[in-house]
């Protein structure tokens, strides 16, 4: 699995392609890394491309500490923010609604859509 994490200041916003089996792990990681790096602000927006991800063996345990991750987080990384999740296979499209369902009480807003012009679309009208 691998995480590529490219950031764009002009665009506000993270773009991650995430390629294989997704572990919280490799997201901590991701997470983390942006926030050392130089070109990162405070509420940027982040689209996470799972186009070619695996996750048919996420369970909620994996959502909640996600959702945890982003909650406790909000110092670093902000909470006026989107993060947007595209996903164009019906399996990886509905585990991405769960966890979009599980993040309905943070300050981000979090969407999960099908292909990359519809987030980038939704992350630029805030």
């Amino acid at each position: 699995m691998s995480i590529d994490s490219q950031i764009d200041p002009e665009l506000n916003v993270i773009v991650r392609i995430v390629t294989g089996e997704v572990a919280v792990s490799d997201v901590i990681s991701a997470f983390d890394e942006s926030l050392t790096r130089a070109e990162f602000k405070k509420d940027m927006n982040v689209i996470w491309n799972l186009n070619d991800a695996e996750v048919s063996d996420w369970k909620e345990e994996k959502y909640l500490e996600i959702i945890k991750l982003i909650g406790k987080n909000t110092t670093a990384r902000g909470s006026n923010y989107k993060i947007a999740i595209v996903a164009q296979k019906n399996l990886t499209f509905g585990v991405a609604r769960v966890l979009e369902s599980y993040g309905y009480k943070l300050p981000q807003s979090i969407r999960v859509l099908k292909c990359m012009d519809d987030a980038y679309d939704w992350i630029e009208y805030k």
